[in-house]
């Protein structure tokens, strides 16, 4: 270290000489690289470099915390650089360059610290736990404690590191201020998954110790699945058991949380005890177990699932002991079918768990018709039914777990075979005769009988008559036509044949006034819907005239090319021998649209009004659409468009930029559409604003006047005043506009207050705006000190102001400010007038003047000189008798004026008139007022300005009195009663009249009026509750007086309630009631046919009968007149049903109909009930129009009236087509063949089933082809089948009522079989020593094609002498061939067997020689050459490896 310092001395030494020499050399140095401080690993190298720069010599050195660094590890380098190796926790410290100036001795310090990198494992992590659903999100937080330099920071799952994705977020920041800096992370997961569970830990790396990570503790996080209420996903099924034996049920469940399983037995929980048991593997499924199985153990099972969300329960699952029962349900009974038909023996075995399998016995042994199959219902059908199926049937029963065999009663089937009928069917002329006859086809004896097509019995009259299985109809009609059937009955039942005859008539139409709608160009076809006719002849007419072409074979006239002429009305004739009808066709021929816009081309200014019209034309006349840019208009965008002229017009009031552009005009009606476009260019007219409008200045300001113009195209500005353009510019510097439009005004002085115009112009127009420029002034105001007026003159006070803006002028009377309103005006230049000026108006008046610079005041006194005012100079003062009179007379005035009272000339106070005095107020008092001191009394007030008087009249009034004229009045209802009285008074006093507390007439008296003095109250008429006491009250000023007088109101006999109709029940009690009221008391009685029943008001009948029924009359009578009502009496009695419901047994959609009939009083309401719920059918008759499953039940005829109800039910049975059987299997049995196998039919509806019907297809056709089977078969074998084909078959259930739906596809494949011959064997190619051959492949393939095998020899050559290849392609190459040779070659293919043989087809021949074909010969030659051709094979194609094939003399091929 040494050694470097004087090195480092006589360097300096050398450079300070030389910048002796120089006197622009410094004496100052710096720092170049100064040291820096630096963080390194415990044990890497530290470096501090340190270089200075300077003029004179320096040396440099190093101290560690101010103390020279001496240890071997550290070391100075000759740049003056420090090296520290393998540091040490200790060398962690402040190191310092310092440069020592040689020369003088001055130093230079740079200091820098060395710290050692380290990382605390501290951590904090939140939340160290927690438990989220799935979908929730998840967030955790990680701060590191503290690491130098700056650590990283990871996150791990399950040790796995974590990165950001679409569901993981992971943050990253610093926390700054802390020391050692510290770092944290967030790592945020949304939505949570399951798969999120585990341990999360945060690993923090320092970049300087990347081998010592540390990391945090774990978060345990665990995310649960979304609560889901446990589902039942595997139910238990029922079980059958013999006793003594084990059954198990099985359930399983799915849920979150894992639901736990428990088991029900007929609704109570199901314990583990004794023979019972059941698994719970905590999976959601469970085993149960019953052990010995027992009697008891019968029930229902059923397994619950439960969690904390909730439970789920299974369907019940049954336990049954097997049995069988020893009576049959159902016993076959003797049937008889038709021959050919579907003969059905019922039969439902004993009741049997399991379900007993049936079977059948013909004469006591088993059934082998193979017509004959076992129903799943357990009956017999049997198709295509033959007298040889004739016996006596068994239903066998047998239970398979039990190994019983139960036998039912036999049961007789006879086959019945119908009659013939010649002819079959007949057609004649209507009014002709006919005869059919019918032959029986048994020879068992049987009765023939006729019906006609109602299923009625053809009668026997001069019209029809039927013998010997003859019917013969004479003058044959219409309504004869139809089907007829003959019957042959005999005691093994009966059976039918039909006839049908066909009845020919004059023409009918089966319609009239056709009419049809078609479209100009098109073709059409008139129809004429005539019943079919032999020799009908066919005219048309149109319009009257007729048409002689387009008349079609079958009477319909076409028009093969329509036009608008073709458009009316068509006739059609037609007639035969018998007669002839006509039809009425309207023909209406629609043309499609056109349409045309005009103008086409608008070019309009913004804000014209624009229209535009379609010219459109079309039948029917066609709707108009209009749309702008492809938009439909008008719409909530254009609300003001306007269609106008049905559509036809389009108006835009107001164009606007937005309406520019292509506008379609679309026309359409039934049979098509046109459109037609035009353009709307729109030019848009100047617009100009200024802002500010208003700009208000002190003056010497500058004033900037703003102009903003906008057009298409760009307008020009102007500014002017007084309509003058440019006149600003004019000679005055003071003025100028820029380029953008403004106008500045500089200086400005009040003369430029005024109003400048902004014009802007372009070829559309000139569009202009105004601003006003104001300059400002200080206010200043004027005014007289003091003012003087007399009371009542009209004041103005003016006020001179001054100022710009002119200032606003307010008023204050002594500091309140006043407003224009009544006498007070603030005239427009700020005077204040006072009209009518009064005394009250005296004070101080200031006048301010305000405006935006400030204000500015001042004040005048005004003085008001007023002469007497008498407040209320006149009045007339009432006063009671024997009260006292006071008259007030108040006086204003100023100066204030003096009062004094006078009476006709006498001074007042004066001692002959001691009751008269004054008050200080100067109030006149009378005291005991008499009617003598009723006079005229003056008030004169007067001051210096001038007097007035006031006038006043005492009035003295004196108390009312009253009197009746008659107390006590009486009159009869209805009549006018009038009440009167009389009153006296000062002054004449009022009548009025009151009844109780209320005031009469009023609103609820309109039968009541007064005369006009009020003296006389009238009531016209007089009713009872008019009667009572009634009041005269005579009222003056002076107060009231009142008397009574009483009404009496005579009644004649009144109903209080008018005897109405009585309706009631036989056999109850029952009372009329006559309720009546009369003034005096009436006499009441009842009476029927004029005897008297009662003399009360009540006739009883202690049980009413039919016979009571009838009228009845209540009489009351008195003293003032009689009353007389009646009533009719009504007895009821309940219904009865006269004619029930029938039991009906119908087969499906089929109708069935019930009727019903009822009698009682009132006539019954019959409605229907079905399983006891209301139907909507009300009436003697329910139709049921088409029977279904719904169907079935009791249906209950109700008859009801007002006193009862009764009921009659009868019950309906359906039959049903047979439920679907269920195909078991399909299987291959040969190429052709396959075999189907079934269960036989849950259900046979009711109905025996009678055949299975199968049906098979080739897998993707539509239709089926069908065989049939008696119903005891349960299998079929399908034969002439194609081979290697898949076939699809189903099958269905027959009986009686129809036949089932087809039962689920099922799919076979035929066995693989030879192919055909191969097709179009040929030479494509040869030389007279070759040959090239190529095939097609066979058709049918019959499987999969496998390889070809070409075989050839001399023509003659014995078969087993040929020579074989064998290949795969279509083409082959024969060479080596000896010319003029004739050669016979042999083509065959095969396809792939069973078990991989090769299935050989025919082969294809052909003949050649010298590479030509050959006819074939009739029969192949015999002679064979001693030697076989030397031949070469080349399989195709080309591209291919060759194979060769050699065959040498007495030899055979070799391959």
């Amino acid at each position: 270290m040494g050694g470097g310092a004087g090195t480092s001395v006589l360097c300096w030494i050398l450079v300070a000489m030389i910048f002796r020499a120089s006197p622009a050399a410094s004496q100052a140095g710096t720092f170049v690289t100064a040291p820096s401080d630096i963080i390194v690993a415990q044990g890497s190298t530290a470096r501090f470099d340190c270089i200075y720069l300077a003029s004179f010599p320096i040396s440099i050195s190093w101290q560690k915390s101010g103390t020279a660094v001496s240890n071997p590890r550290y070391s100075v380098q000759v740049n003056g650089s420090l090296v520290i190796s393998s540091t040490q926790a200790a060398d962690a410290a402040t190191y310092t360059c310092v440069v020592l100036n040689v020369l003088t001795g001055a130093t230079a310090q740079s200091s820098a610290a060395l710290r050692l990198a380290f990382i605390d494992n501290v951590f904090l992590v939140s939340p160290s736990s927690q438990t989220l659903t799935e979908g929730d999100s998840l967030g955790l937080f990680c701060v590191q404690g503290g690491s130098l330099p700056q650590a990283s920071v990871q996150w791990t799952l399950n040790g796995v590191v974590l990165a950001s994705s679409s569901r993981v977020t992971v943050q990253f920041s610093v926390l700054y201020g802390t020391s050692p800096q510290q770092v944290s992370s967030s790592l945020f997961v949304e939505p949570a998954q399951k798969n999120d569970s585990g341990v999360y830990r945060c690993v923090a790396t320092n970049p300087l110790l990347p081998a010592s990570p540390v990391t945090s503790d774990g978060a345990d996080i665990t995310v649960q699945g979304v609560p889901q209420a446990p589902n039942i996903t595997s139910s238990p099924q029922g079980v059958v058991a013999v006793t003594g034996q084990q059954a198990t049920f099985a359930c399983k469940s799915t849920g979150v949380p894992v639901p736990t399983l428990s088991w029900m037995y007929s609704g109570s929980t199901l314990t583990l005890a004794g023979r019972v048991a059941f698994t719970q593997p905590m999976d959601g499924s469970s085993v149960l177990t019953i052990s010995n199985v027992q009697a008891t153990d019968v029930g229902m099972y059923q397994c619950m699932a439960a969690n904390s969300v909730g439970q789920a329960t299974s369907p019940p699952a049954a336990l049954q002991i097997a049995s069988i029962g020893t009576t049959f349900q159902l016993t076959p009974s003797t049937t008889a079918a038709v021959q050919g038909s579907t003969a059905i023996l019922n039969c439902t075995s004993p009741v049997s768990v399991p379900q007993a399998i049936i079977s059948w016995t013909m004469n006591f042994v088993p059934v082998t018709i193979p017509r004959a199959q076992v129903l799943p219902n357990g009956s017999l059908a049997i198709t295509n039914l033959q007298t040889t199926d004739e016996g006596t049937y068994n239903c066998i029963a047998f239970n398979p777990l039990l190994n019983i065999t139960r036998s039912s009663a036999g049961a007789q089937l006879y086959t019945l075979v119908p009659p013939t009928i010649s002819p079959s069917s007949l057609s004649i002329a209507i009014g002709s005769t006919v005869t059919f006859t019918c032959s029986a086809a048994s020879p068992v004896s049987q009765l023939l009988s006729w019906y006609n097509f109602n299923n009625s019995p053809v009668a026997n009259d001069s019209h029809t008559s039927t013998a010997g299985g003859l019917l013969t109809i004479v003058n044959v009609s219409l309504s004869d036509e139809g089907y007829y059937i003959c019957t042959a009955a005999s005691y093994k039942g009966s059976v039918s044949t039909t006839a049908l005859l066909d009845v020919q008539a004059p023409p009918i139409l089966y319609t009239n006034n056709v009419s049809l709608t078609t479209v100009v160009g098109s073709s059409v076809t008139l129809p004429c819907n005539v019943r079919p006719e032999l020799n009908l002849t066919f005219t048309w007419y149109f319009q009257g005239s007729k048409v002689s072409t387009g008349v079609l074979q079958s009477g319909a006239l076409s028009i093969p090319s329509v036009s608008v002429s073709h458009d009316g009305n068509y006739t059609c004739l037609v007639s035969n021998q018998l007669g002839y009808a006509q039809e009425l066709v309207t023909l209406i021929v629609q043309v499609p649209p056109t349409a045309v816009i005009s103008p086409s081309l608008v070019n309009a200014i913004l804000g014209q009004l624009v229209s535009l019209n379609c010219s459109t034309t079309g039948r029917p006349t066609p709707t108009i659409v209009w749309s702008s840019n492809g938009i439909n208009v008008p719409n909530q965008n254009t609300p003001g468009y306007q269609l106008v002229y049905g559509g036809q017009v389009l108006v835009i009031p107001a164009v606007t930029t937005g309406d520019r552009g292509l506008f379609r005009c679309t026309a359409a009606n039934p049979v098509g559409s046109a459109q037609s476009n035009a353009t709307v260019l729109v030019t848009v007219l100047p617009q100009v604003t200024a802002s500010p409008q208003t700009i208000t200045l002190l003056a010497g300001a500058t004033a900037y006047l703003s102009c903003v113009a906008t057009g298409d195209p760009s307008p020009l500005i102007t500014w002017s005043t007084y309509s003058v353009a440019n006149i600003l510019l004019l000679g005055d510097p003071r003025i100028n506009v820029f380029s953008n439009g403004t106008l500045i005004i500089r200086n400005t002085v009040l003369a430029d207050q005024m109003s400048y115009t902004c014009m802007a112009s372009n070829v559309g127009g000139v569009a202009s705006t105004t601003v006003s420029l104001t300059i400002f002034l200080f206010p200043l105001v004027t005014l007289a000190p003091t003012t003087t007026f007399l009371s009542g003159r009209n004041v103005s006070l003016d006020c001179g102001a001054a100022g710009n803006p002119p200032p606003f002028l307010h008023w204050f009377q002594n500091g309140v400010q006043l407003s224009s309103g009544g006498r007070f005006v603030i005239a427009s230049n700020g005077s204040l007038l006072i009209s009518n000026v009064a005394l009250r108006d005296a004070g101080n008046y200031t006048c301010m003047a305000t405006n935006t610079l400030g204000s500015a005041s001042a004040t005048t006194a005004l003085v008001v000189l007023q002469a007497p005012i008498i407040a209320q100079p006149s009045g007339t003062i009432d006063v009671t008798a024997g009260f006292k009179a006071i008259l007030d007379c108040t006086a204003y005035g100023n100066p204030t004026p003096i009062i004094t009272w006078l009476q006709g000339g006498l001074l007042l106070p004066d001692p002959s008139l001691p009751r008269v005095s004054i008050t200080t107020n100067y109030s006149l008092v009378i005291s005991n007022v008499q009617p003598a001191d009723a006079l005229t009394y003056h008030c004169l007030a007067s001051n210096a300005v001038g007097q007035t008087t006031g006038t006043y009249q005492l009035r003295v009034n004196v108390l009312p009195t009253v009197q009746a004229l008659q107390l006590f009045v009486t009159v009869t209802e209805g009549n006018r009663a009038d009440l009167q009285c009389t009153g006296s008074g000062s002054p004449t006093p009022s009548i009025t009249w009151k009844r109780g507390v209320y005031s009469v007439p009023n609103a609820t008296t309109p039968t009541y009026s007064v005369s006009t003095n009020g003296s006389s109250l009238s009531l016209a008429p007089a009713r009872k509750a008019d009667e009572g006491v009634f009041t005269c009250v005579a009222t003056n000023v002076a107060g009231t007086a009142q008397t009574t007088v009483t009404l009496h109101v005579l009644v004649p006999p009144t109903f209080i309630v008018t005897p109405s109709n009585i309706t009631t029940i036989e056999g109850v009690a029952l009372n009329l009631t006559c309720s009546v009221y009369g003034d005096p008391p009436p006499t009441v009685q009842w009476l029927r046919g004029g005897v008297v029943l009662s003399s009360q008001g009540v006739y009883s009948i202690a049980t009413v009968s039919r016979s009571n029924s009838g009228v009845y009359t209540c009489t009351a009578f008195n003293p003032i007149g009689l009353g007389s009502a009646d009533i009719t009496l009504d007895v009821l009695y309940p219904p009865v049903i006269t004619s029930g419901p029938a039991p009906l047994v119908v087969n499906l959609y089929y109708p069935a109909i019930f009727t019903c009939s009822a009698s009682g009083r009132p006539a019954p309401l019959i409605t229907w009930q079905f399983q006891g719920s209301a139907l909507a059918t009300v009436g003697g008759a329910l139709n049921v129009s088409s029977a279904t499953g719904s169907s079935v039940g009791t249906y209950t005829c109700v008859a009801s009236n007002a006193v009862g109800v009764v009921t009659a039910s009868a019950t309906l049975v359906v039959l049903f087509p047979p439920s679907a059987p269920s195909l078991t299997s399909v299987t291959t049995e040969t190429s052709t063949s396959i075999s189907a196998q079934w269960m036989p039919s849950a259900s046979n509806g009711g109905s025996p089933i009678t055949a299975y019907v199968v049906s098979y297809r080739v897998t993707g056709n539509l239709t089926f082809q069908s065989i049939s089977v008696n119903s005891s078969t349960l299998g079929a074998t399908i034969v002439g089948l194609s081979p290697y084909i898949a076939y699809d078959v189903q099958v269905q259930a027959l009986n009686n009522v129809g036949m089932s739906s087809a039962s689920a596809i099922l799919q076979a494949q035929t066995l693989q079989d030879a192919p055909s011959v191969p097709r179009n064997f040929r030479i494509t190619s040869s030389t007279s020593t070759s040959i090239s051959l190529a095939w097609d492949t066979p058709d049918p393939q019959n499987g999969v094609l496998g390889l070809y095998q070409l075989q050839f020899a001399v023509e003659g050559t014995a078969d087993n002498l040929f020579s074989s290849i064998f290949v795969f392609s279509q083409q082959a190459t024969l060479s080596s061939l000896q010319a003029g040779i004739i050669y016979l070659l042999k083509l065959r293919a095969s396809t792939i067997g069973t078990n991989g043989q090769s299935l050989f087809g025919p082969d294809a021949l052909v003949r050649v020689q010298n590479g030509q074909p050959l006819p074939l010969p009739t029969t192949q030659p015999t002679t064979q050459p001693t030697t076989q051709p030397t031949t070469q094979l080349t399989t195709q194609p080309t591209t291919q490896p060759t194979t060769q094939l050699t065959t040498q003399p007495t030899t055979q091929p070799t391959t």
